[in-house]
Order: structure tokens, then sequence, then C-alpha cells
């Protein structure tokens, strides 16, 4: 009887024992805090794309540009507001439209003093053509105008700071540094800056050159700039030597009086006449 039982018990008691640890499992189970959720993903940022460019030929005839003055599109900037900054400076250049001139280019008197020459203005009103490209100067955004007279082409160079959003401009204007124009800073704010439609701001200067530049540029004219300021750069670490920054407030005080800084001569130059290759407008 007792052989019996004992299994019995055994059974119980084992099959007791069993229970009362799954219940204990389930019981510890049930007690613990479910595992929270996966957070949802992230929403993707949609990228607000600018839209293309207008082609210069529809912004020339939008913002009624003289029409001697030329953008070829394989050359244009990249930016509309650029593009548009630079068919207004040419017009306000060719037109002698001081205020249009000096928003474009902050507020750099040497600018004012080029457009209210006498000699420069009668040099403008021969004008039969003016080109525009863009390309960079010590890698910086630049733009090129070439000027065609009767008898002879001129060229200028301008650096362009911009374009900037509306929401860093006045911070960029405060901190504003170049290594292409003669004292490295511009005096703009973002309250006297030209501005676009879209509230980008651009500003042209002066890059130094020597008067009757066209002499020494060939079919690559911002890299020869470019070389040309750097070799300036190079001579100016010899020690004991003093060079001199030919910029928007020098004025030649020769013949004319043209103002030199970004190479605009106004005058028949050696090798000028429209042949030399890569700066004949086409």
């Amino acid at each position: 009887m007792m052989n019996r039982i004992h299994p019995m018990l055994r059974e119980i008691i084992t099959g007791t024992t069993a229970a009362a640890i799954v219940g204990g499992l389930l019981t510890v189970s049930g007690c613990s805090d479910p595992e929270p959720p996966p957070p949802p993903p992230a929403p993707k940022q949609q990228r607000v794309e600018k839209p293309k460019p207008k082609v210069p030929e529809v912004l020339k005839a939008e913002l009624g540009i003289d029409a001697r003055i030329h953008m070829p599109l394989e050359t244009a900037h990249s930016d509309e507001s650029v593009r548009v900054a630079g068919f207004l400076l040419a017009q306000a250049m060719l037109e002698g439209d001081v205020e249009m001139a000096l928003r474009l280019a902050g507020t750099d008197q040497g600018m004012r003093g080029m457009l209210e020459n006498s000699g420069f203005i009668s040099t403008t009103e021969t004008v039969e053509r003016l080109d525009l490209e863009f390309g960079r100067v010590l890698g910086e955004d630049a733009m090129l105008v070439l000027w065609e007279f009767p008898e002879h082409l001129d060229v200028q160079m301008w650096s362009i700071a911009g374009p900037v959003p509306t929401a860093e401009t006045a911070f960029f204007w405060d901190s504003y540094e170049s290594d292409t124009i003669a004292r490295g800073t511009a005096d703009v704010t973002a309250a006297d800056a030209w501005s676009w439609s879209d509230g980008s701001q651009v500003a042209f200067f002066a890059t130094p050159g020597l008067v009757g530049m066209i002499d020494f540029i060939g079919e690559e004219p911002f890299r020869d700039w470019t070389e040309i300021i750097e070799g300036w750069h190079e001579i100016a670490k010899q020690p004991d030597l003093e060079i001199k920054f030919i910029d928007a407030d020098a004025v030649d005080s020769t013949e004319s009086g043209q103002p030199s800084g970004s190479g605009f001569g106004g005058r028949p130059r050696g090798g000028g006449g429209g042949s030399r290759p890569g700066v004949t407008p086409g």
C-alpha cells in the first residue's frame, strides 16, 4: 500500500511543484512591463529644389536689357539671381546709372568715380557689344565683361559675393572677406545690398587688374587673371617689397582718366583690335 502511495505522492508532488514553477514563471512574466513599441520612423525631409534658372535670353527680355549686352548660356552662372545681377550691372555701367551700380557694387566709391567720369561716359557711347562670361578667379566666382568698341576691345573682371540667402545676409556681409579684392573686405550691409525676387543678395567688386588687361589674357581669361594676381601675391611676400594693387579706387590720370581697377582702359591698346584668341565676341 505504501509502495503504491509513494509513487502517487511523488507524482502529485512533482506535478504540484511543476505547476508552481510554471505559475511562478507566469506570474513573474505577467508582472514585467511590456516592451515599448518601436518609435515611428522619422519623416523624410523634403528637399526644396531651387527652380531651374531661366536662360539668359529670357531674362534679358524680361528685364529689358540693352540689346548690345550678351550672356552666352554655356558660360552663364548656375544661379538665376547672379545672372540677373550681372545683366543689371552691365546695363548700369553702359547707361551710367550710378544708383543701380552702387547697389550692385556695395558702396564702392571707385564705381561712382568711374560712372561719373566724363571720359568713361563718352567712351561708353561708342560701345557696340558687351559679353558677360562667368568663371572663377582664385577660387571665387567672377564675371568677365568684354567691351567691344569700333576699333578695339577692353575687359573688366568683377568678383562676385553671393548669392546670399535671406536668413544669412546680416552675418554674411559683416564677416565677408575676399582673396581677390584689393582690401580684402567690402563695405556692404544687408540693408544696402541689391536683392533678387527670392530675397538672395549679390554684390560685385572690382578684381585687381592692369590698365589694358586685354593684352595680358588669352584663351583662358579666368586662369590668366588668377595667375597674374597669384604672381603679385608671391612678390608681396618678399621682404622689403611693397606691392600696390590697382583697384577700383585708383584712377589713371593719363589721357582719358579711365579707372584701372578692373582692367578697363577705355582706349585702343596694342594687340587689341578684336583679334586676340579667346576674347573675340562670338
